[in-house]
Formats: structure tokens, C-alpha cells, sequence
């Protein structure tokens, strides 16, 4: 894939956005537990690192805070 196809597939997010883990992230890892799959939060803050890299904040539901997250780890969820 060329650079422009490559930045096409990077998630978007802006801050206030509902997001969950990406199932696919937990399964890689053999996290099945339902409090992983089930806890929510919302974008605090997105950083750009490089071109083809986003990082965001994510304060989760029960307080905890994601500080570097890469967003192809998680997805939106509607509220």
C-alpha cells in the first residue's frame, strides 16, 4: 500500500468521542473477560506522533486513564 492508502486506514477521533477496546485487540491478546469488553470511556486528548500514528487519552468509565493509547487498539461506541 502506498503512504495515502496507509493514512486512510488510521481511526479518527476527536476529544469527547465514546470508545470501547477493539474486540480484535482483546482477542489477540486472550483478554475475555467481560469487564474488558465492556468498559467504555471517552477521548480526553488526541495527539498526532508521526504521520501514521495517532495516540489519545481515554478516561475509562471507572476512573482509570489511558494515557498513550494507540487508536487502532480501540473504537467508537455509540452513547
Amino acid at each position: 500500500l502506498g503512504q495515502e492508502a496507509k493514512m486512510k486506514q488510521i481511526p479518527t477521533f476527536t476529544i469527547g468521542d465514546r470508545v470501547a477496546m477493539s474486540p480484535a485487540f482483546l482477542r489477540s491478546i486472550h483478554d475475555f473477560s467481560h469487564a474488558s469488553a465492556t468498559q467504555r470511556g471517552h477521548v480526553t486528548h488526541v495527539s498526532s506522533v508521526y504521520q501514521d500514528r495517532t495516540l489519545v487519552q481515554v478516561q475509562w468509565s471507572d476512573g482509570h486513564v489511558s494515557k498513550s493509547l494507540n487508536v487502532n487498539l480501540i473504537h467508537e461506541v455509540q452513547s
